[in-house]
């Protein structure tokens, strides 16, 4: 699982998130599931590799976690220098996407999440239950920052 994914430039020809997930023990293939807090551009623009004009998913594989509310909210800001409303309209387009629209719930038991406000009006926490089976199966990536 990979929370928020900003990183969305190359270095030596491969997506720095995936630099990034190896670096840290795991493999870009096996992002299944990907959770959006909210949609600046420094937090979705790692799900795109924009090589040229030929642009791909950098998790075609996975569930995209979107708060629809916020999405919403997102393409009124045409123009905003926080939104990259083309990365955001293709992976729309082409990841798939969970749209989330109640205040709060569970993703899975183990990952339940709060529209809490604040930065964005739409911005959503996730937050992480321990149990056995948690720390087994759910490994969470969060690498917003260069390792």
């Amino acid at each position: 699982m990979l929370l928020d994914a900003g990183l969305g430039w190359l270095e030596n020809g491969i997506p720095k998130i995936h630099s990034n997930i190896i670096k840290a023990g795991f493999q870009p293939e096996n992002v299944k599931l990907i959770l959006l807090s909210h949609l600046h551009k420094d937090h979705i623009d790692g799900l795109v590799n924009r090589e040229k004009d030929n642009w791909a998913l950098n998790f075609p594989d996975a569930e995209v976690y979107i708060q629809k509310r916020e999405y919403d909210f997102a393409l009124l800001k045409d123009g905003n220098s926080s939104f990259d409303l083309d990365v955001l309209k293709f992976i729309v387009e082409n990841a798939y996407i969970v749209w989330m629209d109640s205040d709060q719930g569970n993703i899975i038991p183990e990952i339940s999440f709060e529209v809490t406000g604040g930065h964005t009006p739409f911005i959503r926490f996730s937050g992480l239950r321990k149990t056995e089976k948690q720390l087994s199966t759910v490994q969470i990536i969060f690498l917003k920052w260069v390792i």
